[in-house]
């Protein structure tokens, strides 16, 4: 062991500056432990903690023993059966030329045992493939999703197929929406201009001569009040009525 080598000091120690959190729950987060740091002691000792001697390679090590292999004098390879000539060989110059195929036979693995197979067409022609899938093949499809589909992918099918109807669609749906939605969501654009309303100002506003409508009740008292006013006048002997008094009043326009 060198020597100065702290056996009884720990390589780490508790940070003596930690502080435990003032949100720490012991019960939700268990014993607060501060964290560890290095041992300050051990940075001017050889080191800390048990002290264990160094590990060298051992000369006279000759790694395990495993006995030498040699050959097996019984072994004679692994079996396969002995070959033959194949009786039934044949060669075949022209293999492009294939007989006549009676059957198909399909290997199929599947969880369902509701799977039939039929229409089986075997050719190198790819006109008279089509031909034999639009007679059947397509047919049966179109079958399928008339009984499978809802009525809204029905009609979208039996459109994609007519397409003049999409015009239809426009002049009996379309345009009877977009009136709708004209007519409903678009105010009315006359606003009342209520800067030139006398009813919204306390101006002195002139007469329109070209109004002719009857005034109001308070405003006939008020002609009514003038008039035996004018009467009043008329009496005075001292203040004689002028010709203006002698004329007759007109009636003010009534303000709309």
């Amino acid at each position: 062991m060198p020597d100065g080598w702290l056996e009884d000091e720990p390589d780490m120690v508790p940070d003596p500056k930690a502080e435990k959190p003032d949100d720490w729950d012991d019960d939700m987060d268990g014993d607060w432990e501060a964290p560890l740091i290095e041992n300050p002691l051990c940075k001017d000792a050889p080191g800390c903690g048990t002290w264990n001697k160094p590990m060298i390679d051992n000369p006279k090590y000759k790694g395990r023993w495993v006995a030498p292999m040699i050959n097996n004098p019984n072994y004679k390879g692994k079996w396969k059966p002995r070959k033959i000539p194949n009786p039934d060989y044949f060669h075949d110059p022209e293999p492009f030329k294939m007989t006549p195929i009676g059957a198909v036979g399909i290997e199929l693995w599947s969880m369902s045992n509701e799977i039939y197979f039929d229409n089986l067409l075997i050719t190198s022609d790819m006109a008279i493939a089509k031909s034999w899938a639009e007679d059947t093949y397509s047919l049966k499809i179109q079958k399928l999703d008339v009984n499978s589909a809802n009525i809204f992918t029905r009609i979208i099918n039996y459109s994609n197929k007519n397409p003049w109807l999409y015009a239809v669609y426009v002049v009996v749906i379309g345009l009877p929406l977009v009136l709708i939605i004209t007519f409903c969501c678009s105010g009315d654009s006359k606003t009342a201009d209520t800067s030139d309303d006398p009813k919204k100002t306390d101006e002195m506003q002139e007469d329109d001569p070209e109004k002719t409508d009857d005034v109001d009740e308070e405003e006939e008292e008020d002609l009514e009040g003038e008039e035996e006013k004018g009467s009043d006048n008329v009496d005075d002997a001292d203040n004689p009525p002028s010709d203006e008094d002698k004329a007759p009043r007109k009636r003010r326009a009534r303000k709309e």
